[in-house]
């Protein structure tokens, strides 16, 4: 009987499936910080996800909340752009690549959309104010394909008040309730950024 030419396999469910994503930064020290935001139109209800990597992409952190109840698409990818920005700040990143794979996002933040409810206003304001706060950030719309990593970790999240997140400090936390906090990780986050 003649060997089995295939490859033997081992197939697990118990380890995270990663999806390797080559980059190479524009320069040394940048990250990549992939955000969307995921909306139930039924429910009216959103989620956001975001990872950050280094070149060759080695993960650095990544988070993915239940965000509630919100008005519309549009402000669900406002408050996916603010909470990426937030958690950039706190990860210490100085020079950053921000993805996303929907550009009016990045069109609200430039001005190029200037009829928006007041919510989305504020959001944008708290954006505008997190970026000067970065030395360097580079804005680039990718397609969903590009953007897959984060628009699946934006679905995580299903179940309301749940939040994960992993990063190189510890491992991935998951906490129920309405606390909203991810202590030591992120710490609490202000109610304002709730959208």
């Amino acid at each position: 009987m003649a060997a089995d030419p295939s490859p033997r396999m081992l197939i697990t469910n118990k380890g995270p499936c990663v999806c390797y994503i080559a980059w190479t930064p524009r320069l040394n020290g940048f990250w990549k910080l992939s955000f969307t935001g995921h909306y139930k139109y039924e429910s009216k209800t959103a989620s956001v996800g975001c990872i950050m990597r280094y070149h060759n992409a080695v993960l650095k952190a990544a988070f993915a909340q239940h965000v509630g109840m919100v008005s519309s698409f549009t402000r669900a990818q406002s408050t996916a752009f603010s909470r990426a920005l937030e958690f950039a700040k706190r990860e210490g990143v100085d020079y950053l690549e921000i993805e996303g794979n929907h550009p009016f996002v990045f069109r609200i933040m430039w001005g190029d959309v200037t009829r928006t409810s007041s919510v989305i206003r504020g959001l944008v304001n708290k954006c505008r104010c997190d970026l000067r706060q970065i030395r360097s950030v580079r804005l680039r719309h990718v397609n969903m394909y590009g953007n897959l990593a984060a628009n699946l970790l934006a679905r995580i999240p299903l179940q309301p008040q749940q939040e994960r997140s992993w990063s190189g400090r510890n491992k991935w936390n998951s906490s129920e309730g309405c606390d909203r906090s991810l202590d030591p990780f992120l710490g609490p986050m202000s109610e304002s950024s709730f959208g």
